[in-house]
């Protein structure tokens, strides 16, 4: 059974019952102060009795007139072997309004070589860039792109350069990602004995 929702000054709270494998959804509606501008956080606790910690979850919403642009990468496997291929995952996420005009480069890491044929959506090799366009992106939205590259050495693959730029003059970088390299080709000395008796 399910109970409605009881609302005070600065909370909302849902008391009822959720059964084995299924879901209950608690929907709020805000009215927002006509001049802020900036993210909007709701932080939702779940407590029961049975929970060894209650669980907290949180939805970020973003005010404002402009796009907001997030760039989100994976690389897999990790760690890579040398020679292997090492492929990434970038996901461009608009948080905001429309953006429109968007420009993704993504520089390639050292020591590696890009697999031609792996590049997804349209990706095109300028430099040593790979380059994507997207017409829009809608509020909400996300897209997904990715390439491999062959990792020919070093002890660790990182990448650090990659970027979007919408037309509404909006830029967002993302975080760092390294990759350890394993294995590869061994180099043997050979072993000097010498008998001081």
């Amino acid at each position: 059974s399910t109970a409605s929702p009881c609302l005070n000054r600065r909370s909302l709270h849902w008391n009822g019952s959720v059964a084995a494998f299924s879901s209950e959804s608690v929907t709020c509606t805000v009215l927002v102060d006509p001049d802020y501008r900036g993210p909007l956080t709701n932080t939702a606790t779940i407590s029961h009795s049975d929970l060894l910690t209650n669980v907290v979850v949180q939805a970020i919403a973003y005010i404002t007139d402009q796009p907001v642009l997030q760039l989100v990468k994976s690389a897999s496997p990790d760690p890579v072997e040398r020679n292997g291929q090492l492929a990434y995952t970038l996901r461009v996420i608009n948080l905001g309004q429309q953006a429109t005009g968007l420009v993704i480069t993504d520089s390639l890491p050292a020591n590696t070589d890009l697999v031609t044929t792996s590049l997804t959506g349209d990706g095109q090799l300028v430099g040593n860039q790979v380059h994507w366009t997207l017409s829009a992106l809608e509020a909400g939205q996300e897209r997904t792109l990715g390439f491999q590259v062959t990792v020919r050495s070093g002890a660790e693959v990182v990448n650090d350069r990659y970027a979007v730029l919408s037309a509404e003059g909006i830029w967002a970088a993302g975080a760092p990602v390294k990759t350890r390299v394993i294995g590869g080709n061994m180099i043997y000395l050979p072993l000097v004995l010498k008998n001081f008796s």
